[in-house]
């Protein structure tokens, strides 16, 4: 029998997309796979239905409930009282966001059970009201630790929301290298869209303004007039404003042979994109909303496929591209940069595989899940 026993509460979990989805489920079966009995708790969302994983140790419970963004936290609270109704109180919780965390602390609090958050980006530098804030800073300081994916999340929990410097361990995101691997045969994908000849590069994440997509679409006529059989693919759900805003730049431009929007792809077919393109590019930045990407998993996914990266020198982008051995990193907003790199890549295949080699090797010395679920353990003492 497992020794330990933990509890995640994250309200996104795959096949839903995103980077939180995918450390909920990367670090639920790390540890289970460590011998340690996981329960993943998460919202029910029914055009994503979940697969649970017939790993030993793991479990899901999915909690049905309308109106999740104004009464999660009442709900995370009832799911967590019904489940130590009727099981031993877990040796630790994690919450995957603030936001899950803040319903659960006084019922970790009376069963002495530890509380683990994890900050990613978005949800803590936003802009907020007082009174949320001053909610953000009571469930940080109330939480035993606080995970945050990258150093830029970390400074601005420590000068912005004054969290002590020793609550908070600097924990990155993690790619499953055996899912995410080089030499995955695309040609299904490159005969579907026509690809065959082309020179791809490659943004897969939701189509919202943070991500820079209209950037790169500024920087395509220079790009094309050095490298005349280049391509980009945009896959990811659109956010309907920006997406029209990107589709009139297409127009503008006169790119519709040169551009494809796939939507949102399934998640089994991820690996595939990633194999399919020379290049994959996101140049996130900051917004005056205070939106900021957090890390960026999909810059580690790329990179264990051996594919160079370029990201936006933004957020904690940083600790996701090792500038000049993984990828590049360039101004988000100089579509000239942007264009200059994507030229040197897609132009020089040695340049190219020497940074996409270099990215594999760095994810399997560390950032795979099971180095990730390590460190945490270590860090935070659940593994003690």
């Amino acid at each position: 029998m497992p020794s330990k026993s933990i509890l995640i509460f994250s309200e996104d979990y795959p096949p839903y997309p995103g980077g939180i989805a995918q450390w909920a489920a990367g670090v639920a079966g790390a540890l289970a796979s460590r011998d340690l009995r996981v329960t993943v708790i998460t919202r029910y969302r029914e055009k994503y239905q979940i697969v649970e994983d017939a790993a030993a140790n793991l479990a899901v419970i999915q909690i049905k409930k309308n109106n999740w963004k104004k009464l999660r936290t009442l709900y995370c609270r009832q799911a967590l009282a019904s489940f130590l109704h009727n099981n031993p109180a877990p040796d630790a919780l994690i919450a995957t966001t603030w936001n899950n965390a803040r319903g659960l602390i006084s019922l970790c609090r009376k069963n002495r059970i530890t509380l683990i958050t994890v900050v990613h980006g978005l949800e803590v530098t936003r802009s907020m009201h007082l009174l949320k804030r001053i909610w953000l800073r009571g469930t940080l300081s109330c939480s035993h630790k606080i995970i945050s994916v990258s150093r830029f999340t970390a400074n601005h929990l420590k000068t912005q929301l004054s969290i002590p410097d020793e609550r908070i361990v600097i924990l990155p995101n993690g790619v499953n290298p055996n899912r995410f691997r080089p030499n995955i045969n695309c040609s299904k994908l490159r005969k579907r869209y026509h690809l065959e000849g082309k020179a791809i590069f490659l943004t897969l994440a939701r189509v919202i303004e943070r991500k820079g997509h209209d950037c790169v679409l500024k920087a395509l006529p220079r790009v094309l007039d050095s490298v005349p059989n280049a391509s980009y693919i945009i896959c990811g759900p659109y956010e309907p404003t920006y997406f029209a805003q990107l589709q009139q730049l297409v127009t503008d431009l006169n790119l519709h042979d040169r551009v494809i929007f796939t939507g949102q792809v399934p998640a089994n077919e991820l690996p595939f994109w990633y194999n399919l393109c020379d290049v994959y590019i996101m140049t996130s930045r900051k917004l005056a909303s205070g939106d900021s990407e957090g890390f960026g998993i999909t810059y580690l996914e790329a990179n264990a496929c051996e594919k160079p990266v370029i990201g936006g020198r933004s957020g904690g982008v940083s600790d996701a591209v090792e500038d000049g051995l993984t990828g590049f990193l360039v101004d988000p907003a100089d579509s000239d940069e942007i264009a200059d790199k994507l030229i040197l890549l897609l132009s020089d295949c040695a340049q190219a595989t020497r940074m996409g080699k270099a990215g594999r090797k760095r994810v399997l010395s560390a950032y795979t899940w099971e180095r990730i679920a390590q460190r945490l353990g270590t860090e935070t003492g659940i593994l003690a």
